[in-house]
């Protein structure tokens, strides 16, 4: 299985349905959801999704 590393600006685009977000990403996101590939979330861009 492939995995990925995801950056807060994708993550944050695919969650809202940002058109700013590629087509391929948005289908690697999606394949994601599906089982087919993994996407690592860094610690880090957890804390940046709360901080003000």
């Amino acid at each position: 299985m492939s995995r990925y590393v995801s950056d807060t600006h994708a993550l944050h685009w695919y969650l809202k349905n940002n058109p700013k977000l590629s087509n391929s990403v948005h289908a690697l996101f999606q394949a994601a959801d599906t089982g087919i590939y993994q996407i690592v979330i860094p610690g880090i861009v957890l804390v940046e999704f709360i901080s003000p």
